[in-house]
């Protein structure tokens, strides 16, 4: 009996030591309806799967517990109508697990699933798609230092990331049209980037945490960019180039600092902001464009600029110690603002606008105390009307040029 015990001790250690060694796998496979399934356990261990054809089906799951190695896996797919899945749980506490998955064709899915959520080890999940219609999922499950990157070009492509851990960078490439780009990434240190070139293209991204730093850059036209990041110590930018393209901006939290930027015709910029220090700027190119930012909180800078003609810009803000611009340039131009007062002269409020050009509007509304409304039009033609209600109000209008008109009212309460 004892030997017996002493045989069974041998075998199970000798089979643990197995297990923990690295282990290596590589299929190639050509034609159709082909279907693979790689299952490896232990440290370091290492998968690649090439497969030629249509409708083919790469699988790979990779799991380890207390390893310094990391995990390594690659699907490459040339076909249409096919599928690759990898997912890799825990790995290393130094080193990063690897996926990296490319296909070329139309109609192919892609799923990459990274989970550090024991050793908190780094995660890096990459994916290449060539083609149309084509799909790209990427999550990671916690983790620090995550690296989530999608490239694709074609089509009707869609790309989703997601993943909540620390030090992470989203990077998101498409070139095409008819593209939508996703991206929810929660934690700390948090890097954000779309880049789409084409037309009918769409860009979501939403963080939430702190130290955040979100990118939306498209080129082309009828684009959508819309970003909702909540949390302290925030960046956010929208770049677009053309015409018909919409950006909106809503952030919540402090130390904001968002931007806008719309170069092109007939584009929408919006941003809805509140939290506390934030400072929001608006600046479009063009014509026909429009501009509105709505503001809520303590220490707040807003700017909206114009450059062109038949531009309209607004600006709603409520809150203490706010100071608001706008500035257009060009002709047929309208500006609006509106501000309330919550607090007293220690927290004062400034609004302004400054239009250069002809036929241009200038509309100040404000209600509270300690308001300061100042515009300032240069040219000929231009209009400019001021109503503020409460106390302690100062109302400063210049005009240069000629056939202006101005109308100045100051209510008591």
């Amino acid at each position: 009996m004892k030997r017996l015990s002493t045989l069974l001790f041998i075998f199970v250690f000798a089979g643990t030591m197995a297990f923990a060694q690295d282990n290596t796998s590589e299929i190639n496979q050509s034609g159709d309806d082909h279907s693979t399934s790689v299952t490896q356990w232990g440290n370091g261990s290492e998968s690649n799967i090439h497969q030629h054809g249509d409708y083919n089906e790469a699988d790979i799951e990779q799991t380890s517990f207390w390893s310094l190695n990391s995990q390594s896996s690659t699907v490459r797919q040339y076909g249409d109508y096919n599928e690759a899945v990898v997912r890799q749980s825990q790995g290393g506490s130094i080193f990063s697990n690897s996926a990296r998955v490319k296909q070329v064709g139309k109609s192919n899915f892609s799923y990459q699933y990274g989970d550090a959520s024991l050793f908190e080890s780094g995660q890096r999940l990459r994916g290449k798609q060539e083609g149309y219609d084509n799909s790209l999922l990427q999550i990671a499950n916690e983790g620090t230092f995550v690296e989530l990157n999608a490239n694709q070009e074609g089509h009707g492509n869609r790309s989703f990331q997601y993943t909540d851990g620390y030090r992470i960078e989203g990077d998101v490439e498409q070139e095409g049209w008819k593209n939508s780009a996703t991206q929810l990434l929660d934690g700390k240190n948090v890097e954000a980037d779309i880049e789409q070139d084409g037309y009918r293209n769409n860009a979501f991204q939403y963080t939430e945490g702190r130290y955040i730093d979100a990118r939306i850059e498209q080129k082309g036209w009828n684009n959508d960019a819309t970003q909702k990041l909540d949390g302290r110590g925030v960046d956010a930018d929208i770049e677009q180039e053309g015409y018909r393209n919409e950006a909106f901006q809503y952030t919540e939290g402090r130390y904001i600092d968002a931007r806008i930027e719309q170069k092109g015709w007939n584009n929408d910029a919006t941003q809805k902001l509140d939290g506390r220090g934030v400072d929001a700027d608006i600046e479009q190119e063009g014509y026909r464009n429009d501009a509105f930012q709505y503001l809520n909180g303590r220490s707040l800078d807003a700017k909206i600029g114009q450059e062109g003609a038949k531009n309209e810009a607004a600006q709603f803000i409520l809150g203490k110690n706010v100071d608001a611009g706008i500035d257009q340039e060009g002709y047929g131009n309208r500006a609006l603002q509106g501000y309330i007062g919550t607090g007293c002269n220690c927290d004062p409020i400034y609004a302004q606008i400054n239009q250069d050009g002809i036929f241009n509007t200038a509309i100040q509304l404000g209600w509270g105390e300690d308001l300061t409304a100042i515009v300032t039009q240069k040219g000929f033609a231009n209009e400019s009307f001021q109503l503020q209600l409460g106390q302690n109000h100062n109302s400063v209008v210049d005009q240069y040029g000629s056939g202006h008109h101005s109308v100045v009212a100051q209510i008591g309460l």
